[in-house]
This record gives C-alpha cells, structure tokens and sequence, in this order.
C-alpha cells in the first residue's frame, strides 16, 4: 500500500541563504565503507561513559525545565504540546499558533490567496512562483536535506516534479494550481558543485494559491486535475 501524500515540512524563505546552507554535505556513498565494516564488526560501547552521559543530560534536562517553568510563571509540563501551546501562544502571545476544531494548537505557514505564504520571499501577488515545492525523496537522492534549496513545502509520497502544470493540490485548507518549473540556479550549484545539472528536471515544482488557510506539517495532499470551483 502506498503512503499517503502529504506535508513533511512546511517553512517560509527569507531572503538571503543563511551561509550554513552553503556549505556541501558529503555524499551517501562517502559513507557505505564505514557504514559497511560497522555492520561486518559490531560496534563496542563504552557503559560507563554511556552512564555518566545519561546523568548529566538528565541533570541538563531538569535545568531546562525549571527556567521554563519559571518563563511560563507557572508548573506546566513541558513534554505536554497542549500546555506548551497554552503558554506560548495563549498566554504570552507569540505569533504561528492557531487552535484547530478539537482545540489543540497548531503551527504551520499561513497560505494567502494568489499571494504566497505570509511574509515569504517567493510571495508575489499574483505571480507563477508563489510556493515552490519539492519531494523528499528527490532531496535524499541527492544526499540534500529538507529546506537546503529554500523549497516552501517538502511534500513525502508525491512525485513532485511528475506533476503536470494546471493541477490542483489541497493541502489541509489550502487549494494550490502548480504553475511552472523550477529551473536549478547558481545557489544550487553553490551547495555541491556539479549540483546544478545534476538536479536539471527534478527542482521541484512553483505553483499559485487559489484558496488560502493554514498549511501544517503532516497535512494529507490531495491531486486533482482541476479545482472545486
């Protein structure tokens, strides 16, 4: 059975490619030789380092808890989302929190019609390049991480660049029409050298936002030839 597509990552682009990004992650096959002796050997673990590593990240941990308890001026779990959210959305009044029908919190991009995500780079009223999206199963081909080529949505289950330009998406609310190609550029080439080639007809995909909302990771995409109105 295959899985069901949907959101793995949802994220806004700011201008500018934070200089981390720039700099090229190995490839997988650098990997395979020590990846394969450690398979064929074992691997040995030292217990009582493993010991004392584990009490000082739990001291580390209750330090932690405490100064968010003494943030939150109250004694909320920290491991508990519905608290969490409590605090920060509802009693401090931190943007990107919304509570869904069963009133959790929820985080996510908020999508605006024929715009692009809020305060986005690729945002453009009325454009072709609102929201770019990108699968994950292409990144990982190419040994990339999700977000490294600025994508708005890292889709998982979805052949991306297999979609056909006028094919409409739902994301959660959101109602998007893919709309042109994303063509690698000098930033791709940036991250490895020979990347911008490499990655030529699988860079993903631009689309428009024909209906706005809220989209959240882990958010079910749906396909259709055409949109409901």
């Amino acid at each position: 059975r295959r899985p069901v597509p949907q959101a793995n990552w949802v994220r806004t682009i700011h201008h500018g490619l934070p200089q981390n990004l720039l700099t090229p992650r190995p490839a997988k096959q650098e990997y395979l030789a020590v990846l394969g002796r450690m398979e064929r050997r074992g691997i040995s673990i030292d217990r009582e380092a493993l010991s004392r590593l584990s009490g000082e990240f739990a001291r580390e941990a209750a330090g932690l808890e405490a100064e968010i308890r003494k943030i939150a001026g109250e004694d909320i779990n920290p491991g508990s989302p519905k608290q969490l959210g409590d605090v920060l959305f509802g009693k401090l009044g931190l943007p990107g929190g919304t509570k869904t029908r069963t009133g959790q919190w929820s985080t996510g991009a908020r999508a605006l019609e024929d715009v692009g995500f809020e305060g986005c780079a690729h945002a453009r009223p009325q454009g072709k390049r609102q929201v770019l999206l990108m699968d994950r199963e292409t990144l990982e081909s190419f040994g990339l991480v999700p977000g490294i080529v600025r994508e708005n949505v890292t889709t998982e289950g979805l052949d991306v660049n297999g979609l056909a330009i006028g094919q409409w998406l739902q994301i959660g609310d959101v109602e998007l029409q893919v709309s042109a190609v994303c063509d690698p550029c000098e930033q791709i080439e940036a991250l490895r050298p020979g990347l911008q080639a490499a990655i030529e007809g699988r860079r993903g995909m631009f689309s428009r936002v024909v209906r706005g909302g809220l989209l959240k990771c882990g958010d079910e995409i749906v396909v259709r030839e055409r949109g409901r109105r």
